[in-house]
């Protein structure tokens, strides 16, 4: 709380004013990401247009997503195992991704984009992965990778393990 009220430039008794507690901040926090335009972005993405475009739409999308507040979506994963606040979030937002996804992977079944042998399921596991916020930190901060690069990167691994060949 200390550090947040410092990069407020408050006190930290005059955050406190704004938010009751910890908890009353991480919700606030959770409702302003749970609003933001790129979540609404891929909401629509699940089930509009072509689904293989929108496998690839979703990948960059969910990819600006998570770079757009990184350091904030950090914090929140790594509270997620002692604070109940960000695991809900957290617990909301993969539960969230996770059936957006299972639709996808329906429409890309349906459509006949899904690489041959690759049952559903499967298809929902590789995009869970693909789009993941561990797997998007791991290529960013680990592999050193800018977010364009991520997005060619897992948008070629779709290609190769999820999509069936261009016809």
């Amino acid at each position: 709380m200390e550090e947040i009220a410092d990069e407020a430039g408050l006190s930290r008794a005059g955050l406190y004013l704004h938010f009751r507690s910890r908890a009353a901040l991480i919700d606030a926090i959770c409702e302003t990401l749970d609003e933001s335009p790129e979540l609404e972005a891929l909401h629509e993405l699940v089930g509009a247009g072509d689904p293989r475009e929108s496998l690839y739409r979703i990948i960059t999308v969910n990819t600006r997503f998570w770079a757009s507040e990184e350091a904030m979506f950090r914090q929140l994963y790594s509270s997620a195992a002692v604070d109940d606040a960000a695991r809900d979030f957290v617990d909301r937002q993969t539960q969230d991704r996770s059936m957006g996804l299972s639709i996808l992977s329906q429409r890309l079944r349906e459509a006949g984009h899904l690489r041959p042998g690759t049952p559903e399921k499967t298809a929902h596991a590789h995009l869970l992965l693909l789009t993941s916020f561990p797997t998007y930190v791991e290529l960013r901060r680990n592999a050193g990778l800018a977010e364009q690069a991520i997005v060619r990167l897992l948008s070629d691994i779709a290609d190769r393990n999820v999509l069936a060949p261009d016809s």
